[in-house]
């Protein structure tokens, strides 16, 4: 599996707080089936649309579109820019595209909260 930044994005590097950035993904080599992409963000800061993706054999080597979005909140995150992740999970009828968890997608997330982040002191109060 390929996966890249969209091309067409202005701010491929860090995600900024409320913004987003569009990604690509195609297959390597041509499926017997449908293959079915399924993309879970792993910190609450991140989210995926669509969260999963089919790809059919005839598409195989089409580029499919999804975006990662750095979710807008009022909690102050260090260190700015931080660090998250994507999960990425194939299925297919296919048993050379079935059950392949694939890399994790790691991105970067600047936040414009300001002030001080809460520490584990004032968390557990």
């Amino acid at each position: 599996m390929v996966i890249r930044i969209n091309p067409n994005f202005p701010w491929p590097k860090n995600i900024p707080e409320g913004r987003y950035t569009g990604y690509q993904m195609k297959l390597n080599s041509i499926p017997g089936s449908n293959v079915t992409v399924s993309l879970t963000a792993k910190n609450a800061t991140v989210s995926v649309v669509p969260r999963s993706v089919t790809i059919t054999p005839e598409a195989w080597n089409q580029w499919h579109d999804f975006t990662i979005a750095n979710n807008q909140d009022e909690i102050v995150r260090n260190p700015n820019p931080h660090a998250a992740s994507v999960g990425v999970f194939l299925t297919s009828d296919d048993v050379h595209f079935d059950s392949i968890t694939a890399p994790d997608i790691d991105v970067m997330l600047e936040d414009d909260d300001v002030g001080e982040a809460p520490s584990s002191q004032h968390l557990h109060k």
